[in-house]
């Protein structure tokens, strides 16, 4: 059985928001919680009573990337980087290298004091492996295979064996991270690092992120509670003559060819879009041309008038003058959310009666 120390993902093309995709693939693999995420909503009233009444078990995530002297790689420990067999091991790395894309380095303590380094390349799979043991023996696979396939950009000379070997096992270490441009990370403990995240000791570089486990959060449908929404919203809107395309909701009048649609829209800035969603509603109102009687679904996808002679409005200019959007997150509840959507609904109908009365009597 072996400890995991840390995970390297190398700056191949650049690490603009790495970090959090580390979390964020933390989180998804290990069922845990950002705490600035479950923070919003623990305390989040449903029928007068908190959700959950206990925090759960903390965890932890730290990343080490200097932005203002960049190295090659950023370093992740965590509290749930625990280990395992090697062919698990292997697996839990092909995993993150899959979600990156770039290469990936895996540093393990094994028995008798053995530290254990895991290199692979999720393009062509190419694995290599290097131990150092105590004494500062350096035993290696692959490695120069490895090393000749980086990317011309970054590519470095090939360790050999006897050029990384040292009196012990740190000094070997410290070699092997030099030859691989990988930061100077060998004196710093994980258990240290990561008691002092905990502690609130760290600072710049280091990036601390708390973590919190919570079934309920994690249990969190969000497609399933907006599927909801838009069942109500059809049930207001169907008696009405409004026919469906997918998240667009519009009826058209055969006998003027007036149009009005309501154009559902999420959006892609979440705090968290695994387990929430923002959307709002574009309106759209006028007479099609001559001939046409359906929008095409790309009209119906655009955020502004698709056409000439129709006009297009955001939901929330209309019912609360300025742009709004409705959130679905754990914690909030969904009949609240449709409640109050319907209510601008019914407020942005009225809207376009007032259009449409408007706009027959000019052409009349």
């Amino acid at each position: 059985m072996e400890r995991a120390q840390y995970l390297a993902v190398a700056n191949q093309r650049h690490l603009s928001a790495v970090d959090g995709r580390l979390t964020e693939k933390a989180m998804e693999r290990f069922g845990l919680v950002g705490s600035w995420h479950y923070g919003r909503v623990e305390s989040a009233p449903v029928f007068g009573i908190r959700i959950w009444a206990e925090k759960p078990t903390e965890a932890w995530t730290v990343t080490w990337f200097d932005r203002e002297t960049p190295s090659l790689w950023m370093i992740f420990w965590s509290t749930e980087l625990s280990g395992g067999e090697p062919e698990a091991l292997w697996q839990e790395l092909a995993a993150f290298a899959g979600d990156f894309g770039r290469d990936i380095v895996l540093c393990t303590a094994g028995d008798g004091g053995t530290a254990i380094y895991r290199l692979l390349r999720p393009q062509t799979g190419e694995r290599a492996q290097v131990r150092i043991g105590q004494d500062g023996d350096v035993q290696a696979e692959h490695l120069e295979r490895f090393f000749d396939g980086m990317p011309r950009k970054y590519q470095r000379p090939v360790p050999r064996t006897e050029e990384l070997a040292g009196p012990d096992r740190a000094a070997a270490q410290a070699r092997f991270a030099a030859a691989c441009g990988l930061p100077r990370v060998t004196e710093l403990a994980p258990s240290s690092v990561l008691r002092a995240a905990m502690e609130g000791r760290l600072r710049r570089p280091f990036e601390r992120l708390e973590l919190v486990r919570d079934p309920a959060y994690l249990a969190y449908d969000y497609r399933a509670e907006y599927d909801t929404v838009l069942s109500a919203v059809w049930d207001l809107l169907s008696p009405l003559g409004y026919r469906r395309r997918r998240n667009a909701f519009f009826r058209i009048t055969k006998e003027t060819g007036w149009m009005e649609c309501f154009q559902f829209t999420k959006s892609r800035f979440c705090l968290d879009p695994t387990h929430e969603t923002r959307f709002t509603v574009d309106l759209q109102w006028g007479f099609l041309p001559a001939g046409r009687t359906v929008p095409p679904p790309a009209d119906l996808r655009q955020m502004i008038a698709p056409v000439d002679g129709v006009s297009a409005e955001r939901i929330g200019r209309i019912t609360h003058g300025q742009d709004w959007w409705y959130e679905l997150y754990p914690g909030v509840r969904t009949q609240d959310v449709a409640d109050g959507l319907l209510k601008d609904l019914r407020q942005a109908l009225a809207f376009l009666d007032q259009k449409r009365a408007e706009s027959l009597n000019r052409e009349t």
